[in-house]
């Protein structure tokens, strides 16, 4: 550092005897380097602004789209496309809850009866998935069509002859069938063919 200064201090004699180079030389550099630096910084403040324009634009257009709708409205508006679009979408089983259901029901087979209603338009495969389930797991399983249901929303029915005295296996069952996040109702059936056999299954599929 301090043959720097030295070396800065020897040549003052030869800037006085040529300020006016010296100081256009000085110039030059600064100017040199403030239009590089202003160059850099050019570069990033155009593309902030480019951003911000393109967010301005988008969120005048989802206001647009939303007709003013306040955050909340429009997050109602959604949970209702979302629910629309899951009712038209055919019910299934992943092959991994495929898999959690038919190891659950395998700890008590038996007889079981799932019915398909004829009001269903998305259950099919849900209930080809859970017939499959059943007889995977050792069930003597028996299908049909069913005609109106008392259920009037897409829904698992697991109909007993006692509603308030379940048996062991439609416990098992309905708290199978509920681990996978299926809404099962329980609905008391008089004339249920497990009247005859109460640990049967009776199942159907809305």
């Amino acid at each position: 550092m301090e043959s720097i200064v030295k070396y800065v201090v020897s040549q003052f004699s030869l800037i006085e005897q040529a300020p006016v180079p010296f100081f256009i030389c000085i110039a030059v550099i600064s100017i040199s380097v403030w239009k590089v630096i202003s160059w850099h910084y050019s570069g990033r403040i155009e593309s902030f602004e480019a951003r911000n324009k393109l967010l301005t634009d988008q969120i005048s257009d989802y206001r647009s789209k939303l007709s003013g709708a306040s955050p909340d409205e429009a997050r109602a508006r959604l949970d209702v496309l979302e629910t629309t679009v899951r009712s038209l979408s055919p019910r299934s089983l992943s092959q991994r809850h495929a898999e959690i259901l038919t190891s659950q029901l395998s700890r008590d087979p038996g007889r079981a009866y799932i019915l398909l209603s004829v009001t269903s338009h998305n259950a099919k495969l849900l209930h080809a998935d859970l017939e499959r389930c059943f007889r995977e797991a050792r069930y003597d399983v028996t299908t049909w069509i069913a005609g109106q249901t008392r259920i009037t929303h897409d829904s698992l029915s697991l109909r007993v002859p006692n509603i308030e005295q379940l048996t062991s296996r439609q416990v098992l069952v309905l708290t199978a069938l509920r681990s996978l996040n299926l809404e099962v109702v329980v609905e008391h059936e008089p004339d249920h063919p497990a009247n005859e056999h109460p640990i049967d299954i009776w199942l159907v599929v809305r």
